[in-house]
């Protein structure tokens, strides 16, 4: 049911980006979280683990598409100078909901029915209909800073002359300062899947996406292998969600710094984090599970911080329903059998070291194929931008 609900979450990400572009970001994340209320509320019941697969996993699944989605492309629209801050605080709160919403979900179930449980949960995703409506499309958030820039020209000219048809004209001609043209959204740009700088992210997440969702949850499976208790492992999950939150933030404003080139420190984070679960089997108490798992949440934040901003960066803003909605569904895709393929090499090893080391030798793969992106950009001839 879990692979269900993260295959739906990222498989119908470019369809879903190019229903955000068309009816806004406003409309589509309302859609969504009523969605992902409404599988919630239809789970209850609880017939069959068919029945839940279909609402937990695919209804829940979209409606968080639906919610995610305009957010990682109303980022990409409003920020230029500060994308990868404003991505790294976005990214955060999924780090943030991993330290509350288990907490919050075991205290529900020691005090609720499973029932009560769903119903409260999807009051709790019905408020991203709140935020939804807080949303505000560029060109929209645009033409309101130009009437309000005018007004208030207005209001300080009045102050010295009285009104005139020629200051009138004036004023309608003054607008703020703004940036750069942003060219119109793009429902969705297929030439992107013939660009080789573009297919060089197909091929890293194709790699990396082993690891991504299914570190966390192998992690209380390889805690009981290291002798760790429940105790144990609940602490390791809230310490390395808390790391998690604080990491995205802080590598998202110091990319923006320009210290370094955003292409190597992607690298570097993936090649860091895989290295890190490849160190796993050596740890034989929880101090050491919790000090390399730490250098992997470094790695992945790194990831998260910048994958949005480098995708804007190298094939724009106005392609990112198409960029980033290609790259999460074939991490949808990958979920389908990545999660059995590691439970098969647990099973037949014996062992929970095994699904780690393979993990961790795959994300450093991806790593070392994205690092030769510029040398394909170079050979191809392909227009994309280093950043």
């Amino acid at each position: 049911m879990m692979g269900l609900l993260s295959g739906c979450r990222g498989i119908l990400a470019p369809a879903i980006g190019a229903f955000s572009v068309m009816v806004g970001p406003r409309v589509c994340t309302i859609t969504g979280s009523i969605l992902t209320a409404t599988g919630l509320l239809l789970a209850v019941p609880g017939v069959s683990a068919l029945y839940l697969a279909f609402t937990i996993g695919a209804l829940v699944g979209i409606g968080v598409c639906m919610c995610e989605t305009p957010g990682c492309i109303i980022i990409s629209e409003y920020f230029l100078e500060k994308r990868s801050t404003a991505n790294g605080l976005r990214t955060s709160g999924n780090a943030f909901g991993g330290v509350v919403m288990p907490f919050l979900a075991v205290y529900l179930l020691q005090h609720q029915p499973y029932q009560g449980y769903y119903i409260i949960f999807a009051g709790i995703m019905l408020q991203m209909c709140i935020l939804g409506m807080l949303y505000r499309s560029f060109e929209t958030h645009q033409m309101i800073t130009t009437l309000g820039f005018q007004r208030g020209l207005r209001t300080q000219m009045n102050q010295h002359k009285k009104d005139s048809p020629l200051l009138n004209t004036a004023i309608s001609m003054t607008a703020p300062p703004k940036r750069e043209e942003k060219k119109k959204n793009k429902l969705l740009n297929m030439s992107l899947l013939r660009n080789p700088a573009y297919i060089m992210y197909i091929i890293m997440i194709l790699l990396c996406n082993i690891a991504i969702p299914n570190v966390l949850m192998y992690l209380p499976l390889f805690g009981r292998y290291k002798n760790l208790t429940e105790f144990e492992n609940s602490i390791i999950l809230s310490v390395l969600s808390i790391l998690d939150f604080f990491c995205r933030m802080f590598l998202g404003w110091l990319s923006d710094k320009k210290l370094y080139s955003k292409h190597h420190a992607f690298v570097f984070g993936l090649t860091m984090a895989g290295t890190s679960l490849m160190m796993l089997p050596l740890a034989y108490n929880m101090w050491t599970v919790l000090a390399i798992l730490w250098m992997r949440s470094f790695g992945i934040a790194m990831f998260w911080a910048l994958i949005h901003g480098l995708l804007a960066d190298q094939f724009g803003s106005e392609n990112m329903a198409t960029s980033w909605g290609f790259v999460r569904m074939t991490q949808g895709i990958t979920n389908f059998f990545y999660a059995p393929l590691l439970g098969a090499v647990a099973d037949s090893t014996g062992s929970m070291s095994a699904p780690y080391l393979l993990m961790g030798a795959m994300q450093v793969l991806g790593a070392m194929t994205f690092a030769l992106q510029p040398l394909v950009i170079r050979v191809t001839g392909a227009e994309v931008c280093m950043t």
